[in-house]
């Protein structure tokens, strides 16, 4: 029995098999630069739930599926709830970035266990949400030089003429986190216009040495360029096409590469 598909095999599997957030990734690839993986099925979340282990076979296949990348992943929660039209689930469920590829299965282990966390439990029992399971999404770790969201409509203001994007050095986690204040650019569809709101970050995270640690950062200016912007803002507009719905999209930027980590609807924008 496979436990773990490829990026390719996974593409013919369901959301039910593989999660929303996978689901939704796979829609971005090829056509995006995505970073690589595999994800384990929600069959395995069964497994373990009765055995209360892996499966033996888990750890050949994920080698198989995993040699030909990088040493270090991230391993995401993709639960059969997560990334819906109505709840995204932000926050509610564990991932773990620079795992290194001996350690997937105990960190799988740990997104499982956070699908009946104190707090996921009082998410789903607030928005009347049933039972759901945890498919995994493993992606290559990239050590983002730049990262932030774009939303591709303004969610505070409900409106579908702007596109919000904010941007900080370093990895993505002090963005979406709130640790530090991104710049914020206001992108104005109608006119091509972007206002920039320069941000506050003294310090980021970065991926080194198969670490992730904190340093000092001095900023001076954007931390976008012009045609960083530009590229991003394509891109987002071509992901909402793709999805026909406006989108939450998470993003990095690694040796002049644009990457997308994550695509979901925004909630509550008509």
């Amino acid at each position: 029995m496979k436990f773990i598909y490829s990026f390719d095999e996974a593409k013919k599997l369901t959301a039910e098999e593989i999660g929303n957030k996978s689901f939704n990734f796979l829609k971005l690839y090829p056509q995006f630069n995505v970073p690589m993986g595999a994800i384990v099925t929600s069959g395995t979340y069964d497994y373990f739930v009765k055995k209360n282990s892996l499966p033996s076979e888990l750890e050949y296949q994920l080698n198989k599926n995993l040699s030909n990348f990088g040493e270090f992943f991230s391993v995401r929660s993709s639960s059969t709830n997560e990334d819906s039209k109505k709840n995204s689930f932000a926050g509610q469920y564990s991932t773990f970035c620079g795992v290194k590829r001996k350690e997937i299965s105990d960190y799988i282990i740990k997104v499982f266990q956070s699908l009946n966390s104190v707090r996921s439990n009082a998410y789903k029992k607030e928005n009347s949400m049933g039972d759901d399971k945890m498919p995994v999404l493993i992606n290559e770790m990239i050590p983002c030089e730049k990262s932030g969201v774009i939303f591709t409509a303004d969610p505070v203001k409900n409106d579908r003429r702007r596109m919000i994007l904010e941007a900080a050095y370093g990895l993505g986690e002090y963005v979406v986190s709130g640790i530090i204040t991104p710049d914020n650019y206001n992108y104005n569809r109608d006119s091509k216009e972007v206002k920039l709101k320069l941000g506050s970050q003294n310090k980021k995270l970065i991926f080194e040495n198969g670490k992730i640690k904190e340093i000092s950062v001095k900023k001076e200016g954007s931390c976008l360029t012009k045609d960083e912007i530009n590229l991003i803002i394509s891109q987002a507009n071509d992901i909402e096409n793709l999805f026909q719905s406006p989108q939450d999209i998470e993003w990095g930027i690694f040796s002049n590469m644009l990457y997308i980590f994550q695509a979901r609807a925004i909630t509550g924008i008509k």
